[in-house]
């Protein structure tokens, strides 16, 4: 697959911003989709009270699906990733120190919390039993659209959306910390942003994929989506449970409660999301 050019990305980029959408001061980015009569839906949809943890363990050990000594579950949130030397508030990348960024912060998050419907995109299910994700084939905006079509599920406004890849399934398998990170391809954020999601999350370490991707551009999906949208990025998320009880019951959407530490200043924050079914 060919990379794109830096005139595509900036292209892109222009078409989802969403800088000032909520007000030059607002800093929950698109946490403010999820409505209050969000939450109530997603709360009447919990029928059998099955609770399945999503997190994956925070220790010496590294994660139970991660290659990394202290990896966890976590958010990281809009003023994780900068480039063009601006965060997502327009403050300089400078303003991000070790001493914590306190715009856009984690601790930001506190007043409106993670709570809302989430929805399981099982890609890794949906390309077959146990697939696994080619490095070189990222997951585009059509194969989102025929996962969710494929589960009966239609993805809405406010939506926390979880795309299972088959990354820790593998990893639990060859525990191979040089496991390639499969994931969403950077158009993707074109498809995030017309959802009107108000978060993201994947079972690998970056949720795109960054083989990849856009010529001279890092992690794009990141910039696309956290500097230029507002929008969270959780990581290293355990959907295998989830994704085995989905298509137990044919049930692709639940209530998500993901609340992540009031760190003052932080950029990112571990986190144990549990859904409800």
């Amino acid at each position: 697959m060919t990379a794109a050019s830096m005139s595509e990305f900036r292209s892109l980029a222009s078409e989802i911003g969403n800088r000032g959408r909520w007000g030059r001061n607002n800093e929950l980015g698109t946490l403010n989709f999820i409505a209050e009569e969000h939450v109530r839906e997603a709360s009447a949809s919990v029928r059998r009270g099955a609770v399945i943890p999503l997190g994956i363990d925070f220790g010496t050990r590294g994660a139970r699906a991660g290659p990394h000594v202290r990896a966890a579950s976590r958010w990281d949130t809009i003023s994780h990733v900068y480039y063009d030397e601006q965060l997502h508030s327009g403050l300089p990348a400078g303003s991000a120190t070790s001493a914590g960024e306190y715009r856009g912060g984690i601790d930001k998050n506190d007043g409106k919390g993670v709570a809302a419907r989430g929805v399981l995109l099982d890609v890794a299910g949906h390309r077959g039993p146990d697939a696994l994700l080619d490095p070189t084939a990222p997951v585009e905006p059509a194969e989102l659209d025929a996962v969710a079509a494929a589960q009966g599920v239609t993805v809405r406004t406010g939506d926390v959306v979880l795309v299972r890849t088959g990354w820790a399934s593998r990893f639990r398998r060859t525990r191979n910390p040089a496991e390639p990170f499969y994931g969403l391809g950077w158009r993707c954020a074109g498809w995030l942003h017309g959802h009107q999601i108000a978060a993201v999350a994947a079972d690998n370490a970056m949720v795109e994929n960054p083989v990849f991707g856009v010529t001279n551009g890092l992690l794009p999906l990141h910039r696309l989506c956290l500097r230029d949208m507002g929008m969270m990025f959780g990581e290293f998320w355990d959907l295998d449970a989830l994704a085995a009880d989905c298509a137990a019951d044919g049930v692709y959407s639940f209530l998500l409660v993901a609340p992540s530490s009031r760190v003052a200043g932080a950029i990112g924050s571990a986190v144990n999301p549990i859904a409800f079914k």
